[in-house]
């Protein structure tokens, strides 16, 4: 698994493999946080309008598949944004979290995703649950194919 990390510049998108995005929002979530968030402000408020709009909650086990298009598509490089709610993120729950990492996977498998830029969630506050998050990607059959994208400055120093 590769791990890039986000810097500070309209082009970081861009420079990424090919690949689809796959990223994580918590109900409680305002405004949008991590590398979902920096997505947001390069779609111009895209995903931020979804949950407005309540077409996307980030209910924990909720997904959305968001076609990028127009300027944004040459400008990012990718395709097609895997959203998935988290819930509430001031609870901590590590079993709920690993049956969304799993449900992650079912729901890559299901859409022939054969590379993925996964945003790993900065809304939750333990290191905990980045570390059960690392351990079920590095157990995961796409784990050579996924690049995990985090902010510069996670606060879990991964």
């Amino acid at each position: 698994m590769m791990i890039n990390r986000i810097t500070a510049d309209l082009n970081a998108f861009a420079r990424l493999p090919q690949a689809d995005l796959v990223g994580f929002v918590g109900s409680n979530e305002k405004p949008i946080q991590g590398p979902v968030g920096y997505l947001d402000w390069l779609l111009a408020g895209a995903i931020s309008r979804l949950i407005e709009r309540q077409i996307f909650h980030a209910r924990k086990f909720e997904k959305l598949l968001f076609s990028i298009q127009g300027p944004f598509a040459s400008r990012l490089g990718q395709r097609r944004l895997f959203l998935f709610g988290l819930g509430d993120t001031s609870v901590e729950e590590i079993e709920a979290y690993t049956e969304i990492i799993l449900q992650t996977h079912l729901t890559l498998s299901e859409a022939n995703v054969t590379a993925t830029i996964l945003m790993l969630p900065s809304s939750y506050p333990s290191p905990q649950i980045h570390s059960c998050f690392l351990d079920q990607l590095s157990d995961s059959p796409m784990a050579d194919k996924i690049v995990l994208f985090l902010q510069d400055s996670d606060p879990h120093g991964i």
